[in-house]
C-alpha cells in the first residue's frame, strides 16, 4: 500500500492485478480438481452398476437355467432398459424380481446387454476410453471386428 498526497491509503493497481491473478489461478486448480472428482465418481457409479447387473444376470441364470431373451439382434447388443417392438432389453430381470428398475447411466454413455448363447455381457463406454476385464464381444479387449472405441465389458460364462 502506498499513502496518497492527501492522505488516504490504497492499493496500487499492480497489487490488485497480482491478487487478481493468484485468486484466478487458485480457482482454476480447484475448478479442475472437482470436475476430475466427478468422472471419477460418475465412473465409479456406472462399474458399481455393471457389477450388480452381473450378479443379476448370474441369479437369473442359476434360478432359470436361462439369460434374459435380447429383443434387439443389431450386432447382438441392445440398451438396457430400452424397449423393442413391447419387450425390454434386460427386462426378466425386473419382470423376476432381480431388480426394482433397470439402472440408468449417469451421464450419455448407455449400459449395453448381449447374450451370445453360451455367455452373456453387459458394456458401457468411459471418458477415458478403457476396457474391463470382459474380453468377449466386438467393443470389448479381444475385438477383432475392427471397432474402434473401447467398451467396459463384464461377462458371465454359462
Amino acid at each position: 500500500m502506498f499513502l496518497k498526497s492527501n492522505g488516504q491509503k490504497g492499493f496500487t493497481l499492480i497489487e490488485l492485478l497480482v491478487v487478481i491473478s493468484i485468486i484466478s489461478l487458485l480457482s482454476s486448480v480447484v475448478l479442475s480438481s472437482v470436475s476430475s472428482a466427478r468422472l471419477k465418481a460418475k465412473d465409479s457409479k456406472k462399474m458399481l452398476e455393471l457389477k450388480q447387473l452381473i450378479i443379476s444376470l448370474e441369479r437369473y441364470y442359476m434360478d432359470t437355467n436361462s439369460l434374459p431373451p435380447n429383443v434387439n439382434a443389431v450386432n447382438g447388443w441392445c440398451i438396457i432398459g430400452q424397449s423393442y417392438s413391447g419387450s425390454v432389453c434386460a427386462g426378466g430381470l425386473i419382470s423376476s424380481g432381480y431388480f426394482g428398475s433397470l439402472p440408468v447411466s449417469p451421464d450419455t454413455n448407455l449400459y449395453y446387454y448381449y447374450d451370445y448363447g453360451t455367455y452373456g455381457l453387459v458394456a458401457s463406454r468411459f471418458n477415458p476410453q478403457r476396457y474391463g476385464p470382459g474380453t468377449r464381444g466386438l467393443h470389448c479387449s479381444d475385438a477383432t471386428g475392427g471397432a474402434s472405441d473401447k467398451w467396459y465389458c463384464l461377462e458371465f460364462n454359462k
